[in-house]
């Protein structure tokens, strides 16, 4: 994993409920899935501090996400619904892309080149 619960509790700068600590849990191990199957590498002995960083704020926005709502107002009381979409952020995605691995094709020894 590439966060702990303490590091998200930290960051939100109060004490989580036994019930939001658990779902911390599984949502720093569902960001971290996401982190490192984009970035195609594992992360260890040491995660980057802007690694683990990304990853808290990946799951704090997770916490306070309303799956399926893409607009809501006050007055006049108007909710907007779309197909929630579990993954990380385009934000997230900027941070991570120096850590993410390239995926390039080697020509096999003995094939010419641009046939």
């Amino acid at each position: 994993m590439l966060a702990q619960v303490s590091d998200v509790q930290v960051r939100l700068g109060r004490p989580l409920t036994v019930d939001e600590a658990s779902r911390v849990q599984a949502l720093i191990e569902d960001v971290s899935a996401l982190v490192i199957t984009y970035c195609r590498k594992d992360f260890t002995p040491a995660v980057p501090a802007d690694v683990k960083a990304t990853t808290c704020s990946e799951v704090i926005r997770l916490l306070n996400s309303n799956p399926g709502i893409i607009a809501e107002e006050i007055g006049e009381i108007s909710t907007r619904y779309s197909a929630f979409r579990f993954g990380l952020s385009s934000d997230a995605r900027a941070v991570l892309r120096p850590y993410r691995r390239r995926i390039a094709s080697v020509p096999a020894k003995g094939v010419p080149v641009g046939l």
